[in-house]
């Protein structure tokens, strides 16, 4: 909460409920956004949630750059299939997460309002 009041964030964006893969650190940060929000709006602070829909029929549609997205999966060096030079090796990323293919051209989510 603090950093949202910090940085005046209006909008924090999540896995969704099922956290998309039902990876459990998922759902617990779309619950603790869903608290947060219900927390901030006690103190008259509004701000969205954002959670993510596995159909693509969301709200709200974020189209994806590719490359800069990969980039960022690649920071997860632990959780990320790495090439001999450490990069993101995409096709191994893809074989092994196909449900994230879509996620890489285009996400839409639900908003969640105070």
């Amino acid at each position: 909460m603090v950093l949202v009041l910090e940085h005046h964030i209006t909008a924090l964006a999540t896995m969704g409920p099922d956290g998309y893969d039902g990876h459990p650190d998922h759902i617990a940060t779309h619950q603790a956004a869903l608290q947060a929000q219900r927390l901030l709006h006690e103190q008259n602070y509004s701000v969205y949630v954002l959670a993510l829909r596995r159909d693509g029929a969301g709200e709200v549609v974020f189209a994806v750059d590719r490359e800069r997205k990969m980039a960022a999966l690649a920071h997860h060096a632990t959780q990320m299939p790495l090439d001999a030079h450490g990069q993101l090796d995409v096709q191994r990323f893809l074989q092994e997460h196909a449900a994230y293919s879509p996620l890489l051209e285009r996400e839409t989510y639900d908003i969640y309002a105070p």
